[in-house]
């Protein structure tokens, strides 16, 4: 089951990043992954991780991390990282 969300993810993943901005359905060969746009407004988000409180720390490219709460508002960008090399 665990390979089978993780497949799942990467699917999103790849499906979210061809599919930006827009919504709809997609069928994998193993899952069905529905697309829909939750936040706006991020440039080449990077990667993201789930919160308890049910928000997401999400990283772009340029270096910035922000939160994004559950019902998509986006954070100013928070301070304090350190330097971020994309290449």
């Amino acid at each position: 089951m665990a390979r089978q969300q993780a497949l799942a993810f990467v699917a999103l993943a790849a499906a979210a990043a061809a599919c930006e901005g827009q919504s709809g359905v997609i069928d994998t060969e193993l899952v069905r992954v529905e697309l829909s746009t939750f936040a706006s407004g991020l440039e080449h988000p990077w990667s993201l991780a789930f919160l308890p409180d049910g928000r997401m720390l999400v990283t772009e490219r340029p270096g910035r991390l922000r939160y994004v709460t559950a019902d998509g508002v986006l954070s100013a960008p928070i301070a304090g990282l350190p330097a971020v090399r994309a290449v």
